[in-house]
Formats: structure tokens, C-alpha cells, sequence
């Protein structure tokens, strides 16, 4: 049911908030599965996914299921590895710019005969 409802608002939000969707095509499964699965999330929720990992996870504290939604998980790793990002554009752009430089320069050497 998840990969049906995922479009809604699990994947940018908490594990939990999918049910309360408020997509016109989306609350009939998010209402059946809230009312056939009480206390559970789905079993993509899971940090280690087997059959009926998330029955009666709903409400726990541990680390057993994924707590946040996937985009903010993914902008969050993002900030975190931030500066080598920014440390590999920034040599990639010297480097650019040594080949314009290098190629500035080789043809110079074969026009003028250096």
C-alpha cells in the first residue's frame, strides 16, 4: 500500500504522516490501512525490511523504523557532506581553468614557434 501512498507526504515528511494525507486519491488506502493495521507502519519504514517488520511500531522510540521522511534525509546527508562538495566543485573549476590556461599557452607556443 506504501508505494501507492508514498507520493503523498511520507517522503518528505515523518514515517507516520502519510495516514493523515489529504489527497483527494490517496485517504481511501491511507483509511484502510490505518484501519486494518493498528499501531503498524508499513514494513518499507523498517531500518532492516523483512515481513511484518513494522507491526506495532507505530508509536516506538527505538531506532527499528525510519522516523524521517526520504528528501529530508537526503537534504539533511547533503548538508552534512556540504564542504566536500564544494571542496570537489572548487577543484574541479581550477583545474578547468588550468587546462584553459595550458591551452592558451600550448597554442601560443605553436603559432609564435616557442
Amino acid at each position: 500500500y506504501q508505494r501507492r501512498v508514498r507520493g503523498s507526504s511520507g517522503i518528505n515528511a515523518e514515517y507516520g504522516d502519510w495516514a493523515k494525507s489529504t489527497n483527494a486519491s490517496v485517504p481511501s488506502l491511507a483509511t484502510y490501512w490505518v484501519k486494518t493495521h493498528t499501531n503498524d507502519v508499513p514494513d518499507s519504514c523498517c531500518v532492516t525490511n523483512s515481513t511484518n517488520c513494522g507491526a506495532g511500531k507505530a508509536d516506538t522510540t527505538g531506532d527499528t523504523i525510519f522516523k524521517q521522511g526520504c528528501v529530508d534525509a537526503l537534504f539533511d546527508w547533503f548538508d552534512e557532506k556540504m564542504i566536500i562538495f564544494v571542496a570537489v566543485v572548487v577543484v574541479l573549476l581550477i583545474l578547468q581553468l588550468m587546462n584553459v590556461c595550458g591551452m592558451y599557452l600550448w597554442r601560443r607556443c605553436i603559432v609564435h614557434g616557442f
